[in-house]
């Protein structure tokens, strides 16, 4: 995921819960359900909520059913 400041493009590493919810193709209620758990890693600044990815893709992985 980049992000753009100004011109340049930045790798930002983390998502908000619009584009979380697109990541996992989860509700963002679903996202905010697993946050109210603790099931889901998060940070806050203000009110702004944001997803580490590598923590969705984990949050996922716990949920794969092998077949």
């Amino acid at each position: 995921m980049t992000a753009i400041a100004g011109r340049e493009q930045v790798k930002t590493g983390f998502l908000g819960k619009r584009a979380a919810s697109g990541y996992c193709a989860l509700s963002q209620r679903s996202l905010d359900y697993a946050r109210e758990r603790g099931d889901l890693p998060f940070h806050k600044v203000g009110k702004k909520v944001v997803f580490r990815i590598s923590d969705l893709d984990a949050f996922m992985g716990r949920y794969r059913v092998a077949v």
